[in-house]
């Protein structure tokens, strides 16, 4: 069931990354108003989180309170979404200056992804998946290369 849910958030994070793209033909240029734009899309959803939370803390109380009394700490919350903010803001702006070749280099986050889940969580892989993953940085780094010869950017 898991690969049903990479799948639809691929097409998730594509959809919100053309999104983002797309800022560079209505905002200005600007680290500020870049960073203006994003925040205010946090913001909105930060609205929306506190809304489910809410209904969360109505409707299945027990859980809720489990949850935040027993598992979660302040130091999980505060350092994803500091780490979040970051990784938001370097997004839009590598999109909106560099165009959706970008992704390309964003996806080489599945290295310490895959790596911290095999070093930090016990996950498997094999020397099949390490050559995988090899085989990918040539092949990403030549898309970036004619992305920037044929856009000029």
């Amino acid at each position: 069931m898991w690969v049903l849910y990479a799948i639809l958030g691929t097409f998730g994070i594509g959809l919100y990354n053309h999104l983002l793209e797309r800022s560079r033909k209505h905002i200005p240029y600007g680290f500020i108003n870049k960073h203006i734009y994003l925040s205010s899309i946090l913001f909105i959803s930060g609205i929306i989180s506190g809304l489910f939370l809410g209904y969360y803390n109505l409707n299945h109380n027990k859980e809720f309170n489990i949850i935040f009394t027993n598992h979660i700490k302040w130091y999980m919350v505060l350092i994803p979404a500091l780490v979040l903010n970051g990784y938001m803001m370097a997004n839009i702006v590598a999109l909106s200056n560099g165009g959706g070749i970008a992704m390309g280099i964003f996806s080489l986050s599945m290295y310490i992804t895959l790596f911290g889940g095999v070093i930090f969580l016990g996950d498997k892989i094999n020397k099949e998946i390490i050559i995988s993953m090899l085989i990918a940085i040539p092949i990403i780094s030549y898309a970036v290369m004619q992305s920037i010869k044929i856009n000029k950017k």
